[in-house]
């Protein structure tokens, strides 16, 4: 196949990385020679990418062409690329949203405002609201839990465009779903995970109404929902009913909020996820407040849109052609055990989060990286030159260290006390004993005494 018959690839930027893949502004050239701007998601070529994250990719590519909606990223196509001189990867290509994620936006010397913020957060409830009731292949509702709802996975466009991203471990209902997560992992982000979540409940989608709960509450007050609670005691607050009720509306008295948006946040951060709102009422909650500020798209025109500061792709530059796509469909598969280390730390549940947000993650601020709870046994390792020690263990990529936190563990009924029989029981006993065995030495005294006479 010569090259100018197939599509092409010109990467600029970076876009984003992650844990297997990252993202690149390219610009397409198609076989008819028309030019478009697009994102390009490339899987990896520096790790040894398993092939539940291949299936993740694939799963993702299947659902965002069944979810047809303004406010999620709009897939345009998956393909195998490659420069010729390297083994083709799969690539998925979107839309491309010319702007900053949420996180970027609450930064910096010109912050969103509060009305915007708002807005760009009720149209994200719309998205999860339809993703949640799309129809899948069989007509019958996805169920679509995205799992992994945060500031940077909202990307809003210089024109006051608001998209959903990275939908790549999101969970939904179906029989063409290939990869699928171990029961004992956990996968999300720590600060925006709800109670059930660490519990091993099934995720619903209530579990995305408190992460965009967290989200609106750091748009209107700046700091994050678990400020002042280390990451290690998250897990056990956030299982302990009555300890987290008591914090949320501490929580919630101690900032200076609206009434009304004070509500609001009640209603997507309580503990019972059958007490939280809708998605589709949080939507309708939101858009009927009346905030002072500009309007989103009145924002976004005022702006001064500066580049993103993301570390330089490898691929940044290079050309990419459309390579032949061999998608063999294999069993759902998860992810490999990992060998179980040295018991220091017995039994205890583990949340990890990328190497690259380990020191910000220990302290609470920063961009925070996906998380996973594994149900292993950690060793002790050490961060920042022996400075500071945390339980550690190998995650996959195997260049990759992962902070682990400790969960509770549910609680059980105490340990039977051992049986004792009481001492007057024990008394008797040795009485009894001592009699039948002085019975039985006098009887054998006597039977010898009769001998002896016998044969005098």
């Amino acid at each position: 196949m010569k090259p100018d018959s197939r599509r092409r690839f010109v990467l600029g930027s970076c876009l984003g990385r992650g844990g297997y893949g990252e993202v690149y502004r390219a610009t397409l050239l198609s076989t008819g020679g028309l030019s478009s701007q697009v994102a390009l998601k490339l899987v990896r070529a520096d790790l040894q990418v398993p092939p539940d994250a291949i299936a993740r990719l694939r799963d993702e590519a299947r659902l965002l062409t069944r979810l047809a909606h303004p406010n999620i990223v709009r897939v345009i196509d998956l393909c195998r690329v490659s420069d010729d001189l390297e083994t083709s990867r799969l690539a998925l290509i979107t839309e491309l949203v010319d702007g900053c994620d949420l996180e970027s936006l609450r930064q910096g010397a010109s912050p969103i405002g509060l009305r915007a913020a708002v807005e760009v957060i009720g149209r994200v409830a719309r998205a999860l609201d339809s993703a949640w009731s799309s129809p899948g292949a069989d007509d019958r509702p996805l169920r679509v839990v995205h799992r992994d709802v945060k500031p940077g996975n909202i990307a809003v466009g210089r024109h006051g465009d608001v998209k959903l991203l990275d939908f790549g471990i999101a969970r939904f209902e179906g029989e063409e779903r290939e990869a699928r997560t171990a029961t004992a992992l956990l996968v999300g982000s720590l600060p925006y995970l709800a109670p059930e979540r660490f519990l091993e409940r099934e995720p619903q989608s209530a579990s995305d109404v408190f992460a965009l709960g967290c989200v609106l509450f750091e748009c209107a007050t700046g700091e994050r929902w678990y400020d002042g609670v280390n990451p290690r005691d998250i897990p056990a607050l956030a299982t302990n009913r009555d300890r987290y009720e008591a914090r949320r509306w501490e929580r919630l008295a101690s900032v200076p909020i609206a009434p009304a948006l004070q509500a609001i946040l009640a209603n997507t951060l309580g503990w019972e996820h059958r007490d939280r709102v809708s998605a589709a009422d949080l939507a309708d909650q939101l858009e009927a407040l009346a905030l002072p500020g500009p309007a989103l798209r009145a924002w976004c025109r005022q702006r001064d849109w500066p580049s993103l500061q993301v570390p330089a792709g490898a691929l940044e530059g290079r050309t990419l052609y459309e390579a032949t796509l061999e998608i063999p469909r294999t069993p759902a598969s998860t992810p490999a055990p990992i060998a179980p280390l040295a018991p220091r730390f017995v039994r205890q549940p583990l949340v990890t989060v990328d190497p690259v947000d380990l020191p910000r993650a220990a302290a609470g601020g920063g961009r925070v990286a996906p998380v996973v709870v594994s149900l292993q046994r950690p060793r002790l390792a050490s961060i920042g030159g022996g400075t500071h020690f945390v339980p550690m263990i190998l995650a996959r990529p195997p260049q990759a260290l992962s902070l682990a936190l400790p969960v509770a563990p549910a609680p059980g009924p105490p340990p039977a006390a051992p049986a004792h029989a009481p001492r007057w029981v024990w008394m008797i006993g040795c009485l009894l004993a001592f009699s039948l065995l002085s019975g039985f030495l006098v009887a054998l005294a006597s039977g010898l005494l009769g001998a002896i006479a016998l044969f005098a």
